[in-house]
């Protein structure tokens, strides 16, 4: 049904795509240490430790409680409120992306290439899209706005919940609006 391969893990609302290679994590993973002692921080044993954390969950879009327990087993004494504070710290400083689902609730991810995210209104379900779109600006647009960074979400259904008969539901996605079937739908197709 889809163009690519989705594969589950434990957890039903999370998948898990092969994307990454560990590779260009441990390169990532250096630039962003050089990026918080550019901005005169430490990298504190909990930092370290939650900077792991997203590296080992790097394909699964983890909460901020997924994170905390993730880091609570290399840190037992670590805090809810460290986790969440280096949280948004490390997305103040460009480190990581917040993805906003349908409850208001964040997922994260290590701040890499740029893709676009499949989110199921169903079942909560967020996975990485290879294939993004490109926005392409005029000259005098260029020259009018400066791009600082990009979000695409694709708000759906996955099989599963397309399969149970799931319906749109009466509000909009947080930053997206809901088109009706014959509008937008008709150009995209689910393989």
């Amino acid at each position: 049904m889809y163009p690519f391969k989705i594969t589950y893990d434990q957890k039903p609302r999370t998948a898990v795509l092969k994307r990454k290679e560990v590779g260009s994590l441990e390169k990532g993973t250096a630039a962003k240490i050089e990026r918080l002692k550019k901005n005169g921080l430490r990298l504190t044993v909990q930092r370290e430790v939650i900077l792991n954390a997203l590296i080992a969950k790097s394909n699964e879009h983890p909460s901020a409680e997924d994170l905390f327990e993730e880091a609570r087993q290399k840190c037992p004494g670590i805090g809810r409120a460290t986790v969440y504070r280096t949280l948004r710290l490390f997305h103040r400083l460009g480190l990581v992306r917040r993805l906003q689902l349908m409850d208001g609730s964040f997922r994260y991810e290590i701040n890499g290439d740029p893709h676009a995210h499949f989110i199921c209104l169903g079942c909560g379900l967020v996975f990485e899209l290879e294939a993004s779109p490109v926005v392409e600006l005029s000259p005098s647009q260029r020259q009018d706005f400066q791009i600082i960074g990009a979000s695409l979400k694709l708000f759906g259904f996955c099989s599963q919940c397309h399969a149970q008969g799931q319906k749109v539901p009466s509000f909009d996605p947080p930053g997206a609006q809901v088109v009706a079937e014959q509008g937008m739908n008709k150009g995209i197709s689910g393989g």
